[in-house]
């Protein structure tokens, strides 16, 4: 994992040094006529050839049906984790696996692949909710990096070293508090940076409505835990008999 991140780390700091000296009028780019300032700049830099800013385009959308197969499998995997656990309405069908289909989660794939396909076609509707909610699955995101990055670094400085139980992989002691800083500092700009308007003055068209978005998730998590998560709620199921019942 670590090499995986290390080496794609390089490509893509190598991809946005070409993108950033082939960028140009930024003004420009960004009212460019396409509605992408990405294709612009890929028209400035392949010099207005529109059969290879075509192609080069298309690499990115490609790209971008490949990483949306990994999305609903990490997605579909956690949906069906957590309705494991009871907690998603209709909890019973989500949680099923599928002999048929070598005991894949199928009704979590299922949901999973239409909520992604409605988010797709929010954007038509309305492009304000459809930024907020992807700045908000950002931000969540940032938020779960966060928790455990923090947590462990309390451990680390709160507790002795016989006391942390470590697995096969660690840093030293001072390089992993280190990281754990610079973690939790980054991760907390990029968080505050996420929740701000893309530009001023602040319009209703322009505002960043995530953080509105992330208040009331969070308020109707914390009010549904409080009224009924709280009284069914075991905690997760590790025992094999508890395993939900295949089809």
């Amino acid at each position: 994992m670590v090499g995986a991140i290390g080496f794609n780390g390089i490509l893509g700091f190598g991809v946005l040094l070409a993108i950033l000296f082939g960028l140009g009028d930024m003004d420009a780019a960004l009212a460019s006529p396409t509605g992408y300032p990405i294709i612009e700049i890929f028209f400035w830099m392949t010099r207005q050839n529109a059969a290879a800013t075509t192609a080069r385009t298309s690499t990115l959308v490609f790209s971008s049906a490949i990483a949306a197969l990994g999305l609903i499998a990490s997605s579909s995997r956690t949906v069906w984790s957590a309705a494991r656990d009871g907690v998603f309405p209709f909890s019973h069908h989500l949680a099923k696996l599928s002999i048929r289909h070598d005991n894949l989660p199928v009704w979590s794939i299922t949901a999973s692949t239409l909520i992604m396909a409605l988010l797709g076609l929010l954007n038509i509707a309305s492009t304000a909710a459809f930024t907020a909610i992807i700045s908000l699955a950002v931000v969540a995101l940032q938020i779960s990096y966060l928790m455990p990055v923090a947590a462990i670094l309390c451990l680390r400085l709160r507790a002795s070293k016989e006391e942390i139980v470590w697995g096969p992989w660690k840093l030293r002691s001072w390089v992993g508090c280190a990281a754990n800083v610079v973690s939790v500092c980054y991760t907390t700009l990029t968080i505050a940076i996420l929740l701000l308007p893309p530009a001023r003055p602040v319009t209703g068209g322009n505002m960043n409505y995530a953080g509105l978005v992330l208040g009331v998730v969070l308020v109707g998590s914390t009010v549904g835990w409080l009224a009924s998560g709280r009284h069914h709620y075991k905690g997760p199921w590790v025992n094999s008999d508890c395993v939900a019942a295949a089809e």
